[in-house]
């Protein structure tokens, strides 16, 4: 008995492309809206600037400029949707998107430590002026603690995790040592790398599997 040739759905085959250009457009509005700026059409960049302004603190110290005018959207930010955007148009190459098996959580726990430690080292140096270094000790520890016995209980304390939670008490460690700590646009943007690599190769296989086997028939 011959079996019926499966056809991909439409769904299984253009999600990738919609996520594609989401990414392309969620950064390509806040680098136009510094050249809209810089031309004088602060009617259409005002908008970009509103909308992502709720979206991302926007601080000048710690975003790009583009002729002259701020970029809507944070160093951090801004690299983490470039490096989605050019991860799935890499993902989306035939010998890629076949052949690539998801990266599992415990090892994507390890792509989001450096994001973490740079962001963490930065609020904290900041938060420290307003609240004291002990009360974010004892705050982190007791968050440490319960997060740690539910893993615990659910038997999936890998050492993954706890590399991830002692991120916390080292950015503390480091601040409370150094006296504080700054990041800057290469560091972030590093951060930001690893931190989407990491997501496309964890997410994206995870997606294709999930799309091929919803709308693939039973028979």
């Amino acid at each position: 008995m011959s079996r019926t040739k499966f056809k991909p759905s439409w769904a299984e085959n253009h999600w990738l492309s919609f996520v594609n250009l989401f990414f392309l457009f969620y950064f390509g509005l806040p680098v136009l809206a510094p050249i809209l700026s810089a031309y004088d059409y602060d009617l259409l960049a005002y908008p970009i600037y509103k909308v992502y302004s709720f979206l991302c603190h926007q601080l000048p110290s710690h975003s790009h400029f583009i002729l002259g005018e701020q970029v809507a959207m944070c160093q951090r930010c801004l690299a983490i949707y470039i490096c989605m955007f050019i991860g799935g148009m890499i993902f989306s190459l035939g010998m890629v998107r076949n052949r690539l098996r998801p990266l599992s959580i415990r090892w994507y726990l390890l792509c989001l430590i450096p994001m973490g430690i740079d962001g963490g080292l930065q609020f904290v140096t900041e938060i420290t002026v307003v609240i004291p270094i002990l009360v974010l000790w004892v705050i982190g520890l007791i968050m440490i603690g319960v997060l740690s016995l539910l893993l615990y209980h659910q038997n999936i304390l890998y050492w993954q995790a706890i590399a991830f939670f002692l991120a916390g008490p080292f950015c503390l460690i480091v601040v409370d040592l150094s006296g504080g700590y700054k990041s800057n646009w290469q560091m972030r943007s590093l951060t930001a790398l690893i931190f989407a690599i990491g997501t496309i190769l964890t997410a994206y296989p995870l997606l294709e599997q999930d799309f091929r086997h919803r709308f693939q028939p039973n028979s």
